[in-house]
């Protein structure tokens, strides 16, 4: 994601995650996918949005946000039960 000449110059510059957590966190995007668990647990406390790390297949979302939280069920899952419920029913009519 780096706009380096080659690798040696992007590992030299060694800020990897912190430059995917500013492209993630400036735009809409609901997830991030990262391979190196520790680019994800970065990634993650600086965006506090979601990391799929493909290094252990684990979600990383320590960071999470009340909307994000109630969105997964985390916090007041009858919200979420519930918006679930009317989205069922909306998808009948």
């Amino acid at each position: 994601m780096l706009d380096l000449p080659n690798k040696e110059a992007r590992q030299k510059a060694n800020c990897h995650a912190s430059h995917k957590a500013n492209e993630y966190k400036l735009n809409q995007y609901k997830l991030f996918i990262e391979s190196s668990l520790s680019q994800a647990l970065e990634i993650n406390r600086s965006t506090g949005k979601p990391v799929l790390c493909t290094e252990n297949f684990e979600m990383i979302f320590n960071s999470q946000s009340t909307l994000y939280n109630i969105k997964n069920g985390q916090s007041l899952p009858f919200i979420r039960k519930g918006l679930l419920k009317l989205r069922s029913l909306i998808k009948k009519i």
